[in-house]
This record gives structure tokens, C-alpha cells and sequence, in this order.
């Protein structure tokens, strides 16, 4: 079996969307199917590569400010360059389908596509193409938005949404005549299934400080400015480690430090996979206080 994965983020480039795409690719490729993913390219980055036994093409879609996160002309240019690159790969390669991941910006290449190659076409719906209150150029705010989304949508083989979330807001804000099913997220465990116990723990907080964690892309969705305005209020000994990199990255450390929480809050970006685990492991208490998640 072979299959074509388009995302218009992959790591290192994104968030979310493009991890959980990069490691159902190589999940795939271990039961021996064949993976092809072409995404979004950047000068530090190969043309083509191969890891864990994906093949990945970058398609030229004007450098990124930010490697968390595209402009609009990031999203244009690769509709454009991602579709050239995925009509000449399914001219040479027959797909027993092809999986796209967002219906905007993704989405609009396979629409495209579907006309011209009878394939079976997979879309998963992830967040910012469906609902994004944060977001101006969020997928339900415009007419044409909405008419377009629901075009990719209706024409889809299958569509599918990682959350209930997902799934409703898609169905409130577009005309869908497709059925969405809910395929919850997987995920790498950890090797480490140590329980946390719960009367140590009390015991200790007795006079250690309380550890906080929240993991994220750093953008206005999230709301972290909310959660660091209210941990200002909280006499209890707490640390937070703020996880994750984006635009907002260095606006929060500015923040933190005009309430002069820079002891109690650390912004650490991006951190390894291996650190991550660590620091979950480490903490206490998860905390959130995002808009909207697509991921919940």
C-alpha cells in the first residue's frame, strides 16, 4: 500500500497538526506502507528527505517568519507549489489514497486535484481551518471562507475530526453534507508508568513549592496572559513552566517580567520530546486556559 500525506506543516515547521501528521506517517510506515508527505519548505531545510522511513518533499512557500506559525502568503504559495508537486507525484505513483490534513490551506490542493484523479481523498479537520475565535483569518468568520471549506469538505472521500469539538463546530458553522466521524488523536506513550501518590504528594507540598505545567503553541489562543494575571493573585508556592515556542514567545517573557514573576513563571520555547516528558513527570498540576481546543 502506498500513501500521499499532505500538511502544510511538518516538523520542525508548525505545531500540533503537522506532529500528530509526522507521527501517524511514520506509524504507518512501520505495518510496511509506503509514505509520501509533501509540505512546506524553508532554506534550512532539505528539498527531500527520508526518516524513519518517510519520504518527505518541501515545497517552496516563501520563508517563514516564524517557524511555528505561516503568514497568509506562506499559506498561498504552498497551495500553488503544493500543487504542482502533488500532480506530478500522482502521475508517477499510483495512491491507494490520499490523506490531507486541514481543509485550508491543504484542503484546496486535493479539491483541486479531485477533478482530475479519480483517488480516494481523506481530510482530516484539525482547529484554525474550522474555528479559531482568536484567529482573523479563522475558517467560520467569512462567507467565503465557510463556502469554501464546505466545498473541500463535501467533495472529500471521507472526512474525519480528532474531537467532538471539531466535529460540532464543523457542523454549526458550514453547510456539510458529509458525515464526520471522531478518530481521537494517538500518541507516543511514555516508557515510564510510575503512578503519582497522591498522599506523598500532599505531604510534600506541605513545603515545597507546587509545580504547574501548560503545553502549547505560544498564540493568542491559548490565553496565557489570562492564566499568568491570575497566578498573580495566588499567594500558595507555585512555579510554572510555560512548554512550547511561537510568536507570542517573547511577548510572554516580557510579561512575566513586568509583573516581576520572572522566579515563579519560566518560559522555556521548545524543549525536546525527551525534556517534555521529564517536566510532565516533574509536575504537579496540568493547567489550561486556551479560547479553543482542537485537540482537547
Amino acid at each position: 500500500m502506498r500513501i500521499l500525506v499532505l500538511n502544510y506543516e511538518y516538523p520542525p515547521l508548525g505545531g500540533g497538526g503537522g506532529v500528530f501528521s509526522r507521527d501517524l506517517s511514520e506509524e504507518w510506515s512501520k505495518m510496511g506502507i509506503k509514505i509520501d508527505v509533501i509540505t512546506s519548505g524553508s532554506r534550512k531545510l532539505s528539498k527531500i528527505e527520508k526518516k524513519n522511513k518517510v519520504r518527505v518533499y518541501r515545497v517552496w512557500s516563501r520563508e517563514r517568519k516564524k517557524i511555528q506559525s505561516a503568514g497568509f502568503l506562506n499559506l498561498l504559495f504552498f497551495v500553488i507549489s503544493g500543487f504542482f508537486k502533488t500532480r506530478s507525484l500522482m502521475k508517477k505513483r499510483r495512491y491507494d489514497f490520499v490523506h490531507t490534513h486541514f481543509a485550508i490551506p491543504t484542503g484546496v490542493i486535493t479539491y483541486l486535484l479531485s477533478f482530475l484523479y479519480k483517488n480516494k481523498y481523506i481530510l482530516t479537520i484539525h482547529g484554525a481551518d474550522i474555528y479559531d475565535p482568536s484567529r482573523l483569518m479563522s475558517g467560520h468568520k467569512f462567507f467565503l471562507t465557510r463556502f469554501l471549506v464546505a466545498k473541500i469538505i463535501n467533495r472529500s472521500d471521507k472526512v474525519i475530526a480528532s474531537s467532538r469539538e471539531i466535529q460540532e463546530k464543523a457542523y454549526r458553522y458550514f453547510k456539510i453534507k458529509k458525515q464526520i466521524k471522531i478518530i481521537p488523536l494517538g500518541f507516543k506513550s511514555t516508557q515510564d508508568k510510575t503512578a503519582i501518590d497522591l498522599k506523598k504528594a500532599k505531604k510534600r507540598h506541605s513545603n515545597q513549592k507546587i509545580k504547574l505545567i501548560t503545553i502549547g503553541r505560544l498564540v493568542k489562543r491559548k490565553n496565557l496572559k489570562f492564566l499568568i494575571k491570575a497566578l498573580k493573585k495566588v499567594d500558595q508556592r507555585f512555579v510554572l513552566n510555560v512548554v512550547g515556542g511561537g510568536p507570542m514567545e517573547s511577548d510572554l517573557r516580557q510579561y512575566v517580567k513586568s509583573l516581576n514573576l520572572e522566579k515563579k513563571i519560566k518560559v522555556l520555547g521548545r524543549v525536546s520530546e525527551r525534556r517534555k516528558a521529564e517536566l510532565l513527570k516533574e509536575a504537579d498540576i496540568y493547567v489550561s486556559t486556551a479560547m479553543h481546543e482542537g485537540f482537547g
